[in-house]
């Protein structure tokens, strides 16, 4: 009889044990399933970053066109700068030359004038 119960408890404690390897074997594929779920947001990651950086990549040549047209444009402005420097220059000299001229013109027009208003002789 006490050997039976034994046995009878044995039964009564395998038959727990089969209960928790049946629930861990349930937990385990609940945990296969979040682990192939996972798997797959890693792989779509990797695409989404393999487009990043694809993207990245022609964000950096359009800035690299951006700046070479952006320097082409300071070397555009620096140059019309200089022209506009020049042309400036050139003008104060005009003035200068325009001024000395109309000097001049009023000298040789007084003395004409001097020379037409002599006494006859």
């Amino acid at each position: 009889a006490g050997v039976k119960n034994e046995v009878a408890e044995i039964k009564n404690d395998l038959a727990g044990v089969k209960n928790e390897v049946a629930e861990i074997k349930n937990d385990l594929a609940g945990v296969k399933t979040e682990v192939a779920g996972m798997k797959n947001d890693v792989v779509s990651m990797k695409s989404e970053i393999t487009n990043i950086k694809e993207e990245l990549q022609e964000t950096n040549k359009r800035l690299t066109r951006i700046e070479k047209k952006q320097n082409g444009t300071f070397e555009q402005t620096g140059k019309l700068s200089e022209y506009h420097d020049q042309t400036n220059a050139r003008f104060d000299q005009l003035q200068t030359d325009i001024e000395f001229t109309y000097q001049k013109t009023a000298i040789h027009d007084l003395k004409f004038n001097r020379i037409e208003n002599l006494p006859p002789q």
